[in-house]
């Protein structure tokens, strides 16, 4: 700019090459994420007889072909390790594109002018066709009998009865309580987890801290139905006496654990590095144990981290529904499960009154990791 280019030259001729590598990472990572997308293709997908890998998995297992869901899902995993290693390709030589440096950097904000309203434009367009026409719609078919269009007559046929039905029904309480359980209990285990391991992988002189650190990142290549059907074969296969979890929520929890693993552990690596290993050294020197140390120094250091993993976990535990599929019974049917039976079943107005709860569930989880973010923001500026 300072030689006379024009913006938009230079974002054509400099930024977006610069990003590039950046960009061609999330498309990769997208892109593996799409492979066990399983929502959306079954309920649009199915009735129309079109399927996706997922969904023929889940079929095949329904059917009790085991082996052939099997094979298929080696060919699935194969595919998310191609695409797995294309990302970390990617990613590996990022660092020699970096132009943000510790010498006097600062951002520099870019005046956009009148076309700031055309983004803002663009920004509402795309929440109010992606998430708020959906939720109204959903709402309103949640307080109608049976589906219809909005008018005068459709007015006068406003009810609560599904929510009441969600509430005061067997299966609905049962699944709010399943539910509650897991968005509570899977973030935890699993944050807890991951901050062990990103500990002893940074902290740790021994060799096998390398496989460890493997192993942790290991899920993020293996799609959500794979992990569901690793876990079913596994315990219908080896007699768990001592760990009988089979058919509960627990066993849900055990497979959400698994899936975000890798996210938790990359998110809790990068927390750990920034912690100078002088702090737990001072405090050993002062005659402080390993796990006090732990629990009083590193863990309210890593703590906004902790949380901002645990609201990630927690969001995801909430909406499952693959793995869940896949893994429950009567008695561990989750709010997302309970909202695809009644969609199977014809029933629009309970569906869409579980799915407008599960909404709203989703908003104040989303909430409270703003909360949390923004202090921690207000932390370190006046800090």
């Amino acid at each position: 700019m300072v030689s006379g280019a024009a913006p938009g030259r230079v974002a054509r001729l400099i930024t977006l090459k610069l990003m590039l590598p950046g960009i061609l990472a999330a498309f990769v990572y997208s892109l593996t994420g799409s492979l066990e997308t399983f929502e959306v293709p079954a309920i649009m997908g199915l009735p129309g007889n079109i399927s996706l890998l997922s969904t023929k998995i889940y079929l095949l297992n329904q059917a009790d072909d085991e082996a052939t869901a099997s094979s298929i899902g080696i060919v699935f995993i194969l595919l998310a390790v191609v695409f797995v290693w294309l990302y970390t390709r990617l990613t590996r030589h990022i660092e020699q594109f970096s132009t943000v440096t510790g010498k006097a950097y600062r951002p520099r904000v870019m005046r956009i002018g009148q076309f700031r309203y055309v983004a803002a434009g663009l920004v509402w367009l795309y929440l109010g066709v992606v998430v708020i026409a959906p939720f109204f719609v959903m709402l309103w078919a949640s307080i109608q009998p049976y589906y219809s269009v909005p008018s005068q007559a459709a007015l006068g046929r406003i009810t609560l009865d599904a929510y009441a039905w969600v509430f005061t029904n067997q299966q609905g309480a049962r699944a709010l309580i399943n539910t509650l359980v897991l968005v509570l209990a899977a973030p935890t285990l699993c944050m807890l987890l991951c901050t062990l391991v990103a500990w002893y992988v940074v902290r740790s002189r021994m060799r096998s801290k390398r496989l460890l650190d493997v192993l942790a990142f290991l899920p993020n290549t293996i799609p959500s139905i794979m992990i569901a059907l690793a876990l079913l074969f596994l315990f219908l296969t080896v007699p768990w006496r001592f760990v009988p979890i089979y058919g509960t929520v627990w066993i849900i929890t055990v497979a959400v654990v698994t899936r975000y693993l890798a996210f938790g552990s990359r998110m809790m690596h990068s927390a750990v590095v920034q912690l100078h290993h002088d702090l737990e050294e001072a405090a050993q020197v002062g005659g402080v144990s390993w796990p006090k140390a732990f629990r009083y120094i590193v863990l309210p250091l890593l703590f906004p981290s902790i949380v901002s993993g645990w609201v990630f976990v927690a969001l995801h535990a909430l909406r499952e529904t693959t793995m869940a599929l896949m893994l429950y019974s009567p008695d561990s049917r989750v709010i997302s499960l309970l909202m695809w039976d009644t969609w199977q079943s014809g029933d629009v107005n309970k569906a869409s009154a579980t799915g407008v709860l599960l909404m709203l569930v989703t908003c104040v989880i989303i909430m409270l990791g703003r909360v949390v973010d923004q202090r921690r923001a207000g932390r370190l500026s006046s800090s």
